[in-house]
């Protein structure tokens, strides 16, 4: 007897009527799906309520069809491989949803696929993500309903394939009719509504160049800054200055060094600084007496390569799935590193992990970085987390700078405070903190992190570039985490994942003090370049924190997580929720897949509250037309951006469009030739 006559002779005893499982056949088949929808909704946390019945029924209904017309094949191998891949795809797919939940809070997006290469290096952490209950609830018992199912009987198929695909006619309209209603309603459905918008937008477009232009000026008029837009042909984004200046003052003011410390997961909720008792940050707090400290300074992003990305580029991040590196990391526009280099400035990144993850290496060399220094320039020490402990990496920063002529910008990225948290050398040191076991590994760890930042500038300060230097300390995102003996309603979760510190450190030469002004990543780079006293062309989004000219009233903070935004405006704050959450009394055990991304109402209001450490208690409900108005906005600013940098049109250096209804085109015309403009003298905070 031959192998293929064994093979199918084995594949007929599960699938034909032979089979032990006859009887469970058709009941696991039809548990199946549904099975697999409630473990999302339960893992997570959500309840499921009577608006997303559409969209998991139109999943089960669809998984109904299509398995059914499967197990009809005449072919049992066919039969058997088929109806086998068909339960392991949706299996796999809630396992990996699970996992960017567990990171990122929110469902797996569809261009989320391209960041399948780099889970080999975030395996670590996956042990420490799943619990048992994940293992067995998440793939056992589903596995097993697919053993069952497999022994679905041929009879049953007709009528069941028939009354599925009667059933998908009507749910798959009233899904379309839904719109937005339903988007984030089951993970399965929403990654394959997100694929097939994509296609249809890569195919058919969305808005024209010259759209986006008058789009561009409802969003982002430009205040008494300084600025003024080019002409259209030099890109959507590009800004000059607007006042003519010599470059005699400019050039005759000694370039500063600029070192950016982008601490990994370092929220301000933590830290004595921005009022928390007892405090994680002992340094940062005595250095907070000698720095500018921005009490009210936002990340835009939840990831380490989002937040990067809007300091130097000060631009917003792709709203969801895979970041801007791994996407465009060839798109046109200005960076901090790039407008620096061209004043004669040496730019590095250190860094204790692989500089090759989502393509840093790629983005940054290509945008004004001239070297990137990763764990292949790392001295052979002690590991914590996912790389080389921070002390050693900031020991060897100091040598790296020692060699790097002046003027230098150098941006330093710590990574001992990264998920999954270690056994840290200060533990003993640390404060006593309440909550689960992976909160206190959390301050454990941005306690060690302070530790190594009192290392590194205790060396720093006894070497020759120190007083010639500016030292910008923040983080590159927050984390959704809280203690567990404090009920933190829904915004206050938002402020304490969100908030970061910003400290500017340049003894002798900016004054310490606190500012309240209202800023996020994207501020960074025009604030620095103010502090430099550099007017240069670029096509920043954020605005100086120590420009003097822009009113605190029209300071906002534009916070991305995944498919959803929040807006700071001043003390206003705005959300994306359902016409029945009433804020800001809400409270959710997960912060947001919940309460927004559903009919995206907006709603809002207005505080004198700090909402770090308080709840808005004299919170004023805004206008619900008002509320609309900034979702508007909100909504317009991120399509904008996005589509910018989809069509590479933020900067057009040596490229035109063909016409203002088109992409770039190939020809060159009049190439944008920036030269080095004035500085000014900017008011000592």
């Amino acid at each position: 007897m031959t192998k293929e006559s064994l093979f199918c002779r084995a594949a007929n005893c599960v699938l034909a009527s032979k089979s032990h499982l006859p009887r469970l056949g058709l009941p696991a088949f039809m548990l199946f799906p549904v099975y697999l929808t409630a473990f999302s909704y339960w893992t997570i946390g959500m309840d499921i309520g009577t608006h997303y019945i559409v969209d998991v029924l139109t999943f089960c209904c669809g998984f109904y069809l299509v398995g059914l017309l499967v197990s009809s094949l005449p072919n049992a191998l066919a039969r058997g491989l088929l109806m086998g891949l068909l339960c392991a795809v949706p299996i796999m797919f809630n396992w990996i949803n699970l996992l960017f939940f567990y990171f990122f809070w929110d469902w797996l997006p569809f261009d989320a696929v391209w960041l399948i290469p780099d889970l080999r290096d975030v395996g670590s952490a996956i042990p420490k993500l799943y619990g048992t209950a994940d293992l067995v609830t998440g793939l056992v018992v589903p596995t097993l309903l697919a053993a069952c199912a497999l022994g679905l009987k041929q009879r049953r198929v007709r009528s069941a394939a028939l009354t599925a695909g009667c059933l998908m006619v009507p749910l798959l309209t009233l899904d379309q009719l839904g719109g937005r209603r339903f988007n984030d309603a089951d993970p399965f459905m929403t990654f394959l509504r997100q694929g097939v918008a994509q296609l249809v937008e890569n195919w058919w477009g969305a808005a024209s160049y010259q759209e986006l232009i008058k789009r561009r000026d409802l969003v982002l008029p430009l205040d008494a800054a300084g600025y003024r837009y080019a002409a259209p042909s030099h890109g959507l984004l590009l800004k000059e200055p607007a006042d003519t200046l010599t470059n005699a003052a400019a050039n005759a003011t000694p370039r500063r060094n600029v070192v950016l410390v982008l601490m990994e997961s370092f929220r301000a909720y933590e830290s004595g600084t921005y009022g928390a008792r007892p405090s994680f940050t002992p340094f940062l707090d005595r250095l907070a007496e000698e720095s500018l400290v921005f009490e009210n300074f936002y990340a835009n992003g939840v990831q380490t390569v989002r937040g990067e990305f809007s300091l130097l580029a000060s631009q917003y991040d792709h709203l969801g799935g895979s970041p801007n590196y791994v996407l465009y990391p060839f798109v046109h526009l200005t960076t901090l590193p790039s407008i620096l280099k061209a004043y004669g400035y040496q730019t590095s990144q250190i860094q204790a992990y692989n500089g090759d993850f989502q393509n840093q290496r790629l983005f940054l060399s290509g945008h004004g970085v001239d070297r990137i220094y990763d764990w292949n320039d790392m001295p052979q020490g002690q590991t914590l987390s996912w790389g080389l402990n921070d002390e050693s990496m900031f020991d060897r920063a100091i040598e790296i700078i020692g060699t790097q002529h002046e003027p230098f910008f150098t941006e330093i990225v710590t990574l001992s405070n990264h998920f999954p948290f270690d056994a840290y050398p200060t533990d003993s040191q640390c404060p006593v903190a309440a909550g689960s076991d992976t909160y206190v590994a959390y301050t454990k760890g941005i306690c060690y992190t302070d530790h190594a930042l009192a290392h590194f500038l205790a060396r720093a300060r006894q070497q020759p570039w120190f007083e010639n230097t500016i030292f910008v300390l923040t983080a590159d995102h927050g984390l959704f985490l809280s203690p567990d003996d404090l009920k933190l309603s829904q915004v206050q979760r938002q402020e304490a994942a969100f908030r970061i510190p910003l400290l500017i450190y340049a003894p002798g030469y900016i004054m310490a003090g606190r500012r309240g002004v209202v800023g996020s990543q994207v501020d960074v780079a025009p604030t620095l370049l103010d502090l430099l006293r550099i007017r240069h062309p670029n096509t920043f989004l954020g605005r100086s924190l120590v420009e003097e000219r822009i009113a605190g009233a029209t300071r906002f903070a534009l916070l991305v997580q995944q498919s959803n935004w929040f807006l700071r405006w001043g003390n206003r704050y705005y959300y994306c929720g359902s016409p029945t959450d009433e804020a800001p009394a809400l409270d959710f055990t997960h912060g947001y897949v919940e309460a927004f991304g559903r009919e995206r109402t907006a709603i809002g209001f207005r505080t004198s509250k700090d909402l770090l450490r308080n709840n808005p208690s004299d919170a004023v409900m805004l206008d619900p037309a008002e509320a609309r108005d900034r979702r508007q906005w909100g909504e317009d600013m991120i399509e904008m951006t996005r589509l910018a940098i989809q069509h590479d049109w933020v900067l057009m250096e040596d490229r035109t469009p063909n016409s203002f209804d088109g992409s770039p085109g190939d020809s060159i015309r009049e190439p944008c030739r920036f030269s080095r403009s004035g500085g000014y003298e900017t008011p000592r905070p």
